[in-house]
């Protein structure tokens, strides 16, 4: 009898171990979640950041391609004026 009550005992103290790692597994990975879910939104952030800076560097290589074009008839102009 006494055996038994202490295997109970032993079993209850490993039952109340592993409930206790189970628990502490679940808060860390309900941390890792949160991890996770705030490298989405900086990720997410990130590539709003970049599809902006490649917006405005289209822009200014257009703006720049222009301002060439401008430059080159100028310089066709004034070359057809000097002959």
């Amino acid at each position: 009898h006494q055996e038994s009550h202490e295997e109970v005992l032993t079993l209850r103290e490993q039952l109340t171990t592993f409930l206790g790692q189970t628990e502490t597994f679940f808060v860390k990975f309900d941390q890792v979640c949160d991890l996770l879910m705030e490298l989405s939104t900086f990720l997410t952030q990130t590539e709003n950041r970049f599809q902006d800076l490649q917006k405005a560097y289209d822009t200014l290589n257009q703006d720049f391609l222009q301002v060439q074009q401008e430059r080159n008839l100028l310089q066709t102009n004034s070359q057809a004026r000097a002959i």
